[in-house]
C-alpha cells in the first residue's frame, strides 16, 4: 500500500486516493478526514487526531473483551461439564436403577432417559451440535447480513441494550467531533457519523436531522431536540455549544464522559450475567442430582 502511495504521490494522484482504495482497511470516515486536512493544508493535525482516536477505539474494545472474558469461560467450563454429566454419568446410574425391580419416579426416569440418549448417541449429538456452531460462526464471519441480525438481535436483549446504546453515542460524539474538527461540511460529517455508529436508532436519526432538519434550514440543535434516540442531556448541550460555536468541544467532552459511563455499564453487566450463569448452571445440576436422590431414598426406604 505504501509503495502505491508513493507511486500515486508521484503521478500527482491525491494522498486520499490510496486509502479510498483499500476500503477494507479504512472506513469512509478515516478516508474523508485524510481528504479534508489535505485540502486545508492540516493533514499532520488529522493524522494525529485519527491516531488517539484510533487508540481510544482500541482501548475500548479491549474493555468489553477484558469484561466478557470471565463469563464466556464461566460458562464454556459449565457447558462442559454439563456434557461429561449427561453423557457418561447419568447412564451409568440409570443402569443401577433399571436393572432390578426398582420402579423410579416420573422425573427421574425423564432425566434418564436423557442420560440413555446421549449415552447411546453421543458422537452423533456431540458432533451435530459442533457442526452448528462452527457453521454459526463461518456464518458470522463470512455473511454480512447474517452478521447484522445476530448484531441487532444481541443489540434489543434487556441488559445489552443500554450499553449498546451508551457505547452508540460515545462513537456518535466521537466521529462527529473529529469530523467537525476536520473541517467537513455539518451535513456530511452526520451522513458519514450516521454509517459509522453501529446503531440503527441513532443512524436514522442522524440521517433524519441532517436530511429533514439541517437542510431544510432547521438549527443543529433544535434538529436534535426532535430526535429522542439522544439523551436530553446531549441535546441540551449540542444546542448550547452551536450558540457559542464550541461543538466539536463539547462533542469531544461528551464522548470522554459516555466512556466512563460505559465502563459502569460493563461492570453492571458483568455483574449481572456472573450470578445469572450461575444460578442456571446450578439449576441443571441439582435437577440432575435430585432426579438420583429421590431415587435412592425411596429405594432405601423399601428395604
Amino acid at each position: 500500500m505504501l509503495i502505491e502511495m508513493r507511486g500515486n504521490l508521484e503521478k500527482g494522484v491525491p494522498f486520499y486516493v490510496t486509502f479510498a482504495n483499500h476500503p477494507k482497511a479504512f472506513s469512509p470516515v478515516f478516508v474523508n478526514m485524510i481528504k479534508s486536512g489535505e485540502q486545508s493544508g492540516s493533514l499532520d493535525t488529522v493524522l494525529t487526531n485519527l491516531s488517539a482516536s484510533l487508540e481510544k477505539n482500541e482501548q475500548l474494545k479491549s474493555k468489553i473483551k477484558g469484561a466478557l472474558i470471565y463469563p464466556v469461560i464461566l460458562l464454556s467450563a459449565s457447558f462442559l461439564i454439563l456434557i461429561l454429566l449427561v453423557t457418561f454419568a447419568l447412564p451409568k446410574l440409570s443402569e443401577v436403577f433399571s436393572g432390578g425391580e426398582f420402579d423410579p419416579p416420573a422425573f427421574s426416569r425423564v432425566v434418564f432417559a436423557v442420560g440413555n440418549f446421549m449415552g447411546k448417541y453421543a458422537v452423533i449429538v456431540l458432533s451435530s451440535m459442533a457442526f452448528f456452531i462452527i457453521s454459526l460462526i463461518v456464518s458470522f464471519y463470512s455473511s454480512l447480513s447474517f452478521r447484522k441480525l445476530v448484531t441487532r438481535f444481541v443489540r434489543k436483549l434487556p441488559v445489552v441494550k443500554k450499553v449498546a446504546h451508551r457505547i452508540g453515542i460515545q462513537r456518535f460524539a466521537s466521529v462527529l467531533a473529529q469530523l467537525m474538527k476536520a473541517g467537513i461540511p455539518i451535513v456530511e460529517a452526520l451522513e458519514l457519523t450516521a454509517e459509522s455508529v453501529g446503531d440503527d436508532d441513532i443512524k436514522m436519526a442522524l440521517q433524519r436531522i441532517s436530511r429533514e432538519g439541517i437542510t431544510k434550514g432547521v438549527s443543529i440543535g433544535e434538529s436534535f431536540k426532535h430526535e429522542t434516540a439522544f439523551p436530553r442531556v446531549v441535546t441540551n448541550l449540542i444546542a448550547i455549544s452551536e450558540k457559542s460555536g464550541h461543538i466539536d468541544d463539547v462533542l469531544e467532552t461528551i464522548s470522554r464522559f459516555y466512556e466512563g459511563e460505559i465502563d459502569e455499564s460493563l461492570k453492571a453487566l458483568v455483574s449481572f450475567i456472573e450470578p445469572t450463569l450461575l444460578i442456571g448452571i446450578g439449576f441443571i445440576v441439582a435437577s440432575i442430582a435430585l432426579s438420583i436422590i429421590v431415587p435412592i431414598y425411596q429405594l432405601v426406604g423399601q428395604i
